[in-house]
């Protein structure tokens, strides 16, 4: 690469960043909106138990919480990830269960750069887009995501694939988007993630009157998968309406 290219290559590593700061920018100032709006009360604890005598234990938490406060008036934004089925079965919402949906990337070396310099996505399937294969600001290729339902498993707290058979899935994928380009010794580094999949298949953006919730006065921001990020700021501006609804100014 000639000294004029590498110039090039870094003022638009510059530029982009400089716009993924801004980004940034806009969603703290958009959620520093959201707080000063309204006081986001927090529901923190441990479930001690899984089956329905706990969590109708738990329906009376928020209640007790609240009994020596003089001041009623609270919201409480239920934006949990994975566990936001736990907080809504605390205040005895039973209408949506978090599956979650692991998803794993493979980076690798930018000697394998030059293979790809566009994404490139494959027919989308049952678990969604599929398995992509990506080029980084840095020149590397990252490969995923997997999507891996933990429900599925004989046993929700040990992984039934080893580490090398996650790695053969992504890199066997991505050898039908560009033939022969990738190799076990190609990859160097992973990262996964589990998306907060819901029962109900979507979203659940909404108020929730359940015995607990105080008639309305807690807003579920759940099910929030794959594009959270993106959505965020579109999420904040619904969760706001929803607060709205409930008397908060």
């Amino acid at each position: 690469m000639g000294k004029v290219c590498r110039i090039k290559l870094l003022l638009w590593s510059i530029l982009v960043n400089y716009i993924i700061l801004v980004a940034s920018l806009d969603y703290f100032l958009l959620f520093k909106q959201v707080l000063e709006i309204v006081e986001v009360g927090c529901v923190a604890g441990h479930v001690r138990g899984e089956d329905d005598a706990d969590a109708d234990d738990a329906v009376d938490a928020p209640h007790r919480a609240h009994e020596d406060d003089d001041d009623d008036d609270d919201g409480v934004v239920n934006c949990a990830g994975g566990a936001s089925d736990k907080i809504a079965k605390m205040v005895g919402d039973y209408s949506f269960d978090i599956k979650p949906r692991l998803g794993e990337y493979v980076l690798l070396k930018k000697s394998s750069g030059d293979a790809c310099n566009h994404i490139l996505f494959p027919c989308p399937g049952k678990y969604g887009k599929g398995v992509l294969v990506q080029k980084t600001l840095w020149g590397n290729l990252i490969l995923g995501p997997t999507a891996r339902d933990v429900h599925d498993w004989a046993d929700p707290n040990v992984d039934p694939d080893s580490k090398a058979d996650v790695l053969h899935t992504i890199l066997s994928a991505c050898k039908r988007l560009v033939p022969t380009a990738f190799e076990l010794t190609d990859a160097f580094h992973s990262f996964s993630g589990a998306r907060a999949k819901s029962s109900r298949g979507d979203w659940i953006i909404e108020r929730c009157f359940a015995p607990g919730a105080r008639d309305g006065k807690l807003v579920h921001a759940a099910g929030i998968d794959s594009p959270g990020i993106a959505g965020s700021p579109a999420i904040a501006l619904a969760v706001l309406e929803q607060l709205r609804d409930a008397g908060f100014d």
